[in-house]
């Protein structure tokens, strides 16, 4: 096997050609950081039928949403053409990588801001049949896993992901209790930039709907859990269209970057867009308009709720909203309009008010939103703790005689936190019939009120 590093960057070069073993990032050693403005590429390239497989000894790159400023790209190719495996920042080590090709291309870009020590990895050569292919009374699940056959559809996650019990067409749901969580809610008083630091376990429907293409930084949106096998998220999330394969779900997750012990992943089976949201119709007068952002997805297989794994209820259709109510919205969204940096990856949450929908809608006059019936408003009228981006998709959720209800899907919004800037939210209740159409909830303990 063998690597070619082409520089692209006139200011710094890392030309090399050499035989397996280590990849480093330019000026890599002790006491030294990475240097400025450096554009490289390494393409690693195996014999054919035989894969690459990378694990990282040490990474340190200057961590940004998204790695905009400084990062690694891997591709599963020869080219940044191909498929993009991951996109790495940050300070956490990555997980091990194998390729699904004899080729990875990997392209280092860093900006002027700020430097840090780089990155150490070592890659080796694996036969297809050592990392892909189980044994023939095996069954391979999504995440390479391989598992006894006798394993499918025993109603046990034995993958870990529900590969395992996908189609399982004699498995029942049975009945489950919703709205109560296993830990006493108290609002923290851990506090960053206006938003707070949830408690693990808290909010067990809370979910990290992730782009797989950009793991560990792949969080996109926010989602809440109704069902074993469904999630209510925004329309928008989705709204430059979509492949379910390059999609998951995360539950029981506390950290938006690194594992957790109680997460747990879920493949997406299908995606469900309200049919009536407006900026599919592709018309420049519903441009400013919010309606109908809403969408269901329906996991891959049902999940086993746990003490950090429960849904919420719905609210009954005639719930009425009421003016001056305090609501809780949960994501892992900016704080303040900021970054959300490795040290404040935990989940936020952040108490709201519920406000007149007609006088939101004085407020954002100016602005030419335009907010509907279907849609809530929320926030504070002096500004501070908001939903914002990152939080699209999560719930705005009350609490009522004990049992907690998703009242709100956080939709959009001006710039977080500012003064007459309230949250835009979709209002559940104008959809339950439409969740009902698709989400069957018979036999179940779900209660509305």
């Amino acid at each position: 096997m063998y690597y070619v590093s082409r520089a692209t960057s006139k200011k710094h070069r890392c030309n090399s050609v050499c035989d397996s073993g280590y990849l480093t990032s330019p000026n890599y050693g002790e006491n030294r950081v990475y240097t400025s403005n450096t554009l490289c590429s390494w393409t690693i390239e195996a014999p054919k039928n035989k894969l690459i497989e990378l694990n990282f000894l040490n990474f340190d790159v200057e961590y940004s949403f998204r790695c905009r400023l400084d990062g690694l790209y891997i591709f599963d190719g020869k080219t940044r053409k191909d498929r993009l495996l991951q996109m790495l920042c940050g300070q956490n080590i990555p997980d091990r990588l194998v390729s699904t090709s004899n080729a990875l291309h990997l392209v280092f870009i860093t900006n002027a801001l700020r430097n840090a020590k780089g990155f150490l990895l070592k890659y080796s050569i694996h036969e297809v049949q050592d990392s892909e292919n189980c044994a023939s009374d095996e069954f391979r699940c999504r995440n390479h896993l391989c598992i006894s056959k006798k394993q499918i559809c025993d109603f046990k996650d034995d993958c870990g992901d529900g590969t395992d019990e996908e189609k399982c067409k004699s498995q029942k749901m049975g009945d489950f209790e919703c709205g109560k969580p296993a830990f006493e809610f108290e609002e923290s008083k851990k506090v960053i930039n206006q938003k707070k630091i949830a408690k693990p376990g808290i909010w067990p429907w809370m979910v990290s709907v992730r782009y797989i293409p950009e793991e560990p930084y792949g969080h996109r949106c926010g989602g809440v859990l109704i069902h074993p096998q469904w999630i209510l998220t925004a329309a928008h999330c989705f709204r430059r269209g979509f492949n379910i394969s390059e999609w998951s779900l995360l539950f029981g997750k506390y950290r938006e970057i690194s594992n957790d012990e109680t997460q747990v992943r879920r493949y997406i089976n299908r995606i469900i867009i309200h049919p009536d949201y407006l900026p599919l119709k592709d018309d420049k007068k519903f441009a400013n308009r919010k309606d109908n952002d809403i969408a269901l997805i329906e996991l891959n297989a049902p999940l086993v709720f746990n003490d950090y794994i429960r849904a919420i209820c719905l609210p009954h259709t005639y719930y009425i909203e009421r003016t001056g109510i305090t609501a809780y919205v949960t994501g892992w969204g900016y704080a303040e309009g900021k970054l959300q940096f490795e040290e404040d990856e935990r989940l936020k949450e952040a108490s709201v008010t519920l406000l007149n929908r007609l006088y939101c809608q004085k407020l954002y006059k100016r602005k030419l939103v335009v907010i509907p019936k279907l849609m809530l408003c929320a926030g504070h009228l002096e500004g501070g703790a908001d939903a914002c981006k990152g939080d699209s998709g999560g719930p705005l959720v009350v609490k009522f005689e004990g049992v907690w209800y998703v009242i709100g899907i956080v939709s959009s919004g001006e710039d977080c936190g500012l003064p007459n800037q309230p949250g835009i939210y979709t209002k559940v209740t104008s959809y339950r019939s439409w969740i009902r159409k698709y989400v069957h909830f018979g036999g179940t303990t779900q209660t509305f009120f």
